[in-house]
């Protein structure tokens, strides 16, 4: 399924495939932090359209911690960035559009798009 993202909006990654904690929701699509840690955090966001040239992951929905930007600017492509993030418990991570994204494909199928993480230490 393919849907269109507007600027700023968190990329809607609704399917789960395992969240013992239940941190991630799926009506903000966004992680919280469970306890203060360093943490591993990676998405891939498959964009099948000409728009939707900058993703970047957020914690607390003002600090930007990873950027990704395509070249070529059109076309398929996979956005993908992964890092360690330090999180102190309750803090939580979005993976946003920066500018309008048409045809994100992943909202109910993950074969093509992904976020997640887990603590490292």
């Amino acid at each position: 399924m393919n849907v269109d993202v507007a600027a700023n909006a968190s990329l809607p990654y609704n399917s789960i495939v395992y969240d013992p904690g239940g941190d991630f929701n799926t009506s903000n699509y966004s992680y919280t932090a469970p306890v203060h840690g360093l943490y591993y955090i990676y998405f891939n966001a498959y964009r099948n359209s000409s728009t939707g040239a900058l993703v970047s992951v957020y914690v607390n929905s003002n600090t930007e911690v990873l950027k990704c930007r395509p070249v070529p600017q059109g076309g398929d492509f996979v956005f993908h960035s992964a890092g360690l993030i330090r999180l102190e418990k309750g803090d939580y991570v979005t993976v946003r559009a920066l500018n309008l994204i048409d045809n994100f494909y992943g909202s109910t199928d993950q074969r093509y798009s992904s976020f997640g993480g887990w603590l490292v230490d």
